[in-house]
């Protein structure tokens, strides 16, 4: 029978990020990187879990979204009770899905970067070749705002390639490899 855990059972006050404990014994956590998101956009988060053993994929059971205001992190608040900051609003998770298509998500992230940068840079006014290839492209794209983003595309074979624009790769098209 597989164990179920409530979360009323947890101690979150357990100091090590990658042990929880419970009255049931040790939780492994797993935690992604820090993700940034800018206010009252709505915005694709996404955390590739493949490198976790199957272990930990098979048993997990929780998913805890941990949020805070940019220019209020969570060590602020410990440094000085004083000035402890009250937040005022409404966050909203949506649509929280998981999926094992590592070329859905791909594309997603891909969708997400481009809305990215059109939002902080305007339209896309202008794109320049650099090197090009056969099964490769590397180039510059110019925004309106004036800021320049490098980018590659390259195929990798079997209907797959990867786009990489201002530093960030997706692995795009086909069944992408792990």
């Amino acid at each position: 029978m597989e164990e179920q855990y409530d979360l009323d059972d947890v101690d979150h006050s357990e100091t090590d990020a990658s042990i929880q404990t419970s009255s049931r014994g040790v939780l492994p956590v797993e935690e992604s990187t820090e993700k940034t998101v800018s206010q009252l956009t709505p915005t694709r988060l996404r955390w590739d879990l493949s490198d976790l053993d199957d272990d930990i994929l098979e048993s997990a059971w929780l998913l805890e979204i941990v949020w805070y205001l940019e220019d209020h992190p969570p060590w602020y608040h410990r440094l000085d009770t004083d000035r402890r900051f009250e937040y005022e609003g409404l966050v909203a998770f949506d649509d929280i899905r998981l999926t094992d298509d590592k070329s859905e998500s791909e594309s997603a992230a891909s969708r997400t970067k481009q809305r990215k940068l059109h939002r902080n840079h305007g339209a896309v006014v202008n794109r320049t070749l650099e090197e090009h290839g056969e099964d490769f492209e590397a180039g510059t794209v110019e925004f309106a705002d004036g800021a320049e983003v490098s980018y590659t595309f390259e195929v990798l074979g079997d209907g797959q390639f990867r786009y990489t624009i201002d530093g960030e790769a997706f692995d795009l098209g086909g069944e992408v490899n792990d």
